[in-house]
């Protein structure tokens, strides 16, 4: 996580902006999904700006690429899932 910014909820980490370095372009962020309903699994494969990164112990890292101000309200959207899924 060097030159990210990481949040956590009680002690497990649930996402990453870029600060100094960044995973994939400058302008994504990264959660952690442990596992998706089917709500999310049918939203996240219609989502083009969303990519699913490495499987580790069943919890999923997906990156989401920003690249205007209309895509905060979905960033946003998808970072509170994966804060809820850090219980």
């Amino acid at each position: 996580m060097f030159g990210m910014l990481g949040y956590y909820r009680s002690g497990v980490v649930f996402a990453a902006l870029p600060v100094t370095r960044a995973i994939g372009s400058s302008n994504g962020i990264i959660f952690k999904m442990k596992a998706m309903s089917a709500a999310q699994t049918d939203r996240a494969s219609q989502d083009l700006r969303l990519g699913t990164g490495t499987n580790i112990k069943a919890q999923r890292w997906h990156s989401f690429e920003i690249h205007s101000e209309d895509d905060l309200r979905d960033a946003l959207w998808w970072l509170g899932q994966a804060y809820e899924s850090a219980r």
